[in-house]
Formats: structure tokens, C-alpha cells, sequence
């Protein structure tokens, strides 16, 4: 895949996320939207470095948060990736990120990717995919 298509088809699929990530539903009802983005990271592992790239960019973007229509990017689909995928690269760059422009409008975006690499991982109990009990 080229990167231009690479690049297109993760913008597809952010734009879905942007658009589902309504605050009034639960995290279980986004759940879909995220493992959309969970299977295409998944699929292009071998783009690993753009892909990263492309994450590192919506990360960078908390630094003031900007809206598609409206909407926010999740940073909890990213933690939700991240929480399964545990790329280092990604911990590494939130971390710098919320050392060096931490605000309290990053705060809780940094805190669910850079919590979501603990096993014990406070909100994986919200969705069902690391449900022990299904």
C-alpha cells in the first residue's frame, strides 16, 4: 500500500471515530469504532513507522485540541489500541508530550494512553473484548 492510500484509509477511519465519538454514549457502545481502528492497525503493522507517525500527530494535536465537526479524536481509542498493541514508541511519545505541554486540557487524554500499557489498566473493564468473565 502506498502511503498516500495508507494515509487515506487512516483518515477514513478517524473520521468514523470523530463521528461516532458522541459524549453521551458509553464506552462499550464505542467499543466497535475502536476495534475498527484496533484491525486496521493491526493489518498494517508492516507500515508500523507511518502509522506511528500518523498517531504521533493526533497525540501532538492535544496540545489544543481540534474538532471535526464538532467532535473530538478519542484519545481513549488510542488507549484502547495501545492497552492490546503496547507500542513503545507511542508510550514514548505521549510521555514526552505530556512532560513537555502538559495542560489540564491534555490531562485526561495523556492519562488514558500513557495508563492504558498497565496490566491493570483501570478501564479495561469497560469493554468487552478484555472482559475475563465472557
Amino acid at each position: 500500500m502506498t502511503d498516500n492510500l495508507l494515509r487515506l484509509e487512516f483518515e477514513e477511519v478517524c473520521k468514523r471515530l470523530v463521528s461516532e465519538n458522541d459524549p453521551t454514549l458509553s464506552e462499550e457502545e464505542l467499543e466497535p469504532s475502536y476495534e475498527i481502528l484496533l484491525n486496521f492497525l493491526i493489518r498494517n503493522q508492516h507500515n508500523r513507522q507511518e502509522i506511528i507517525e500518523f498517531l504521533n500527530a493526533i497525540i501532538r494535536s492535544f496540545r489544543s485540541p481540534q474538532t471535526i465537526n464538532s467532535r473530538f479524536f478519542p484519545g481513549m481509542a488510542i488507549a484502547y489500541c495501545m492497552h492490546v498493541l503496547l507500542w513503545q514508541e507511542i508510550y514514548d511519545f505521549a510521555l514526552a508530550e505530556n512532560k513537555e505541554f502538559y495542560s489540564r486540557k491534555m490531562q485526561k487524554g495523556m492519562a488514558d494512553i500513557l495508563n492504558a500499557y498497565d496490566d491493570d489498566w483501570d478501564d479495561k473493564d469497560l469493554y468487552r473484548r478484555f472482559d475475563v468473565n465472557k
